[in-house]
């Protein structure tokens, strides 16, 4: 099921779904980094065998996002990405993340 999961993630660029169809893709990841966005939930840095994924939680729904980085240090640029747009979120800016793309 690993494969099936990784293979659309590669596919269609983005994974997204409930946190139980996911369960042996978050069993198999190894935990690189994990950050409290306050607004939706943790957003983690993960690696599955070769290749290294972020997890994100779409606030209204819940949903699951995964998207696939080609190295560790690209996905945490992604993360501080995020992690500033949250912070500016508390600030009231109306700022808004597309977690679609």
């Amino acid at each position: 099921m690993i494969g099936t999961h990784l293979s659309r993630l590669q596919q269609h660029g983005i994974l997204m779904g409930r946190a139980d169809e996911f369960p042996e893709l978050i069993e198999a990841a190894e935990l690189l980094r994990e950050e409290e966005t306050h607004i939706a939930g943790k957003i983690r840095v993960l690696c599955v065998g070769d290749r290294i994924l972020v997890q994100e939680q779409e606030p209204q729904t819940k949903n699951l996002i995964f998207r696939e980085f080609p190295s560790e240090e690209e996905a945490g640029r992604f993360v501080e990405d995020r992690l500033k747009t949250y912070d500016r979120m508390w600030d009231g800016c109306g700022c808004k993340i597309d977690y679609y793309t």
